[in-house]
């Protein structure tokens, strides 16, 4: 279930969903479908259920970007480190021609 992006006049009601894992989730419903939520247990739990896979999903998206940076952080690392050896060995390379001459 996505909150809608963007404002609409109909949509003037938000229902704020709070999980026990910490998580929080907000949509934004009009006064017919918050009343409907408030009223009716089914579309009540219905709703709970779409909103926490919204959440799940929202969460899973937003930690395989963070793994996707984590490594392109390891592999700036690693060609900064390659490079540094390069340098270091092209100056001692520089340094063992300048003795042998």
């Amino acid at each position: 279930m996505a909150i809608l992006p963007r404002h609409d006049e109909k949509c003037q009601c938000v229902i704020k969903f709070t999980f026990p894992c910490g998580g929080v989730c907000h949509l934004r419903v009009t006064q017919d479908t918050k009343q409907k939520f408030e009223a009716e247990p089914e579309y009540r739990a219905e709703m709970i259920g779409k909103a926490y896979q919204h959440f799940l999903k929202q969460k899973a998206e937003k930690q395989l970007i963070e793994e996707k940076k984590k490594i392109e952080e390891e592999k700036e690392k690693e060609m900064e480190k390659q490079q540094e050896e390069t340098f270091r060995r092209s100056d001692n390379e520089s340094l063992a021609l300048s003795f042998v001459m």
